[in-house]
C-alpha cells in the first residue's frame, strides 16, 4: 500500500472515529442517544424519539466493531450493545413474527426491524442473538406483499395512510441481502428478491425519491455480487443496473466548483442548501464503485471516483473536526456534522451516515486514482 493511500484511509478513519466518539459520548444509560442539538437553542428533547434513526446508529456501531481502524475505540462495544438492547426491548409479536415498535406506541416498524437485523448480523452479536436473527429473517420476508412491495408499519388503523415506502423497504432488502451474504437464506429468497426488484425499480422510475437511493444501492449491489455465483438468481446484471440507475439520477444534483462557492462544491443539492445528505449519496456511489471494481469496469469506476472525491471533500469541510465553534458547545458538537453550513443542527443520524460513509470508503479498498481525498482534514481528535 502506497503512502498516499495510507494517508487517505487514515483521514477517513479520523472522521469515523470522531463520529463514533460523539455517538458514544452522547448515549444515554438506556441505550438511546441525544437526538438533536442546536447551538442556538440548546437541547430539546423531542416528544417523539425516532427509533428508525436509532436503529441506524446501532447498525453503524456494530459495523464499526468489524473494522481495524475503529474496533478498538473505547466504549464502542458497550455502546453497540446498549443500542441493540434498546431495540430488542421494543420487540413486539405480530402475527407469526416480531417487529420493533415505534416510540411511544404499539405500531410495528419495518425500518427499525430491518436495521436491528443488520446490526446483529455482525459478530459478536450474530452468535449472541442467533435465534432472534433467524426470527427477524422470517418477519422481514413475511412483510412482503404479493406485488413485491412491503408492509411498512404494523398494527396501524386502516384509516391512517401508510408511510415509509421510500425508505423502509430498501432497509428490509439490505437486511435480507446480509442473510444471503452469510449463507443464511432460504429457498424462497430468490423469488422474494426478484419480486422486490421488479416492484421497486418500477416505483423509482415512476416517482424517483432521494430516500430510496442509499438503501437500495447498498442492497442491490450486494445482491448482484451474490447472484453472480448463485444459480438460484436469474439475470444478476439487472440488480447492478438498478443500482447504477439510482446513482446516475443523483449526479446532476452535485454542485461543481465553477458553478458555486468552493465551500459548497461537491455537495448534493435537491432544492435546499447542500448538507449532510451528501454523505448518503457518497456512500451509495462508493458501493457502486466497489462493485464496478469487482466487475473490472475500471473506466466507469474512475468516472464515479471524481464525484466521490468531491463529495468526501464537502463532508470533510462540513464535519466539526476542531475548535471551530464556541468552546461552551464543543461537548455537544465536536465530531458531529451539522445539517448544513447555515443550519447548525446536529442529529444522531447525521453521525450515523457520516460514519457508514467512512466505513464504506475504508471497506472499498480504494487505491491509486481512487484514493479518499486527503485535503482539508485536520489531524485532531
Amino acid at each position: 500500500m502506497g503512502t498516499e493511500t495510507t494517508a487517505a484511509r487514515r483521514n477517513c478513519s479520523l472522521i469515523a472515529v470522531r463520529s463514533l466518539r460523539r455517538l458514544i459520548r452522547l448515549q444515554n444509560s438506556d441505550g438511546t442517544f441525544l437526538y438533536k442539538y442546536d447551538p442556538s437553542q440548546g437541547i430539546k428533547v423531542p416528544a417523539y424519539y425516532n427509533v428508525v434513526r436509532h436503529a441506524g446508529c446501532a447498525y453503524a456501531l456494530a459495523w464499526a466493531l468489524t473494522r481495524n481502524e475503529t474496533k478498538s475505540e473505547e466504549g464502542l462495544e458497550r455502546a453497540a450493545r446498549l443500542a441493540i438492547a434498546y431495540l430488542v426491548s421494543l420487540l413486539k409479536e405480530y402475527g407469526s413474527g416480531l417487529y420493533v415498535m415505534e416510540y411511544g406506541g404499539d405500531v410495528g416498524n419495518l425500518g427499525a426491524t430491518a436495521l436491528l437485523s443488520c446490526a446483529i448480523s455482525f459478530e459478536p452479536f450474530r452468535d449472541e442473538y442467533a435465534k432472534l436473527y433467524l426470527i427477524l429473517r422470517s418477519a422481514l420476508m413475511s412483510a412482503q406483499r404479493d406485488d413485491g412491495s412491503f408492509v411498512c408499519r404494523f398494527d396501524v388503523p386502516l384509516s391512517l395512510p401508510e408511510k415509509g415506502q421510500d425508505y423502509y423497504p430498501g432497509q428490509a432488502i439490505l437486511a435480507l441481502a446480509r442473510y444471503l451474504e452469510l449463507r443464511l437464506d432460504c429457498s424462497m429468497m430468490p423469488v422474494l428478491i426478484r419480486h422486490a426488484y421488479e416492484h421497486h425499480r418500477r416505483r423509482f422510475q415512476l416517482a424517483p425519491n432521494t430516500g430510496m437511493v442509499l438503501w437500495h444501492v447498498d442492497a442491490w449491489t450486494r445482491i448482484h455480487n451474490i447472484s453472480e455465483t448463485n444459480p438460484a438468481f436469474s439475470r444478476p446484471s439487472d440488480y447492478l443496473e438498478f443500482a447504477l440507475e439510482l446513482v446516475e439520477w443523483t449526479l446532476p444534483y452535485q454542485l461543481r466548483a465553477h458553478a458555486t462557492s468552493d465551500q459548497l462544491a461537491g455537495g448534493f443539492c435537491f432544492g435546499l442548501e447542500p448538507g449532510i445528505a451528501t454523505a448518503v449519496y457518497v456512500e451509495a456511489l462508493l458501493r457502486v464503485y466497489q462493485t464496478l471494481g469487482f466487475e473490472r469496469a475500471e473506466t466507469r469506476g474512475r468516472d464515479y471516483m471524481t464525484h466521490i472525491q468531491s463529495g468526501l471533500d464537502f463532508i470533510t469541510r462540513l464535519h466539526i473536526s476542531a475548535d471551530n465553534l464556541d468552546s461552551d458547545v464543543l461537548h455537544w458538537t465536536l465530531g458531529g456534522t451539522p445539517t448544513s453550513f447555515s443550519r447548525l443542527q446536529f442529529r444522531m443520524d447525521h453521525d450515523q451516515h457520516v460514519l457508514t460513509m467512512c466505513l464504506a470508503a475504508m471497506e472499498s479498498g480504494m487505491d491509486g486514482e481512487g484514493d479518499v481525498p486527503t485535503s482539508g482534514v485536520k489531524d485532531q481528535l
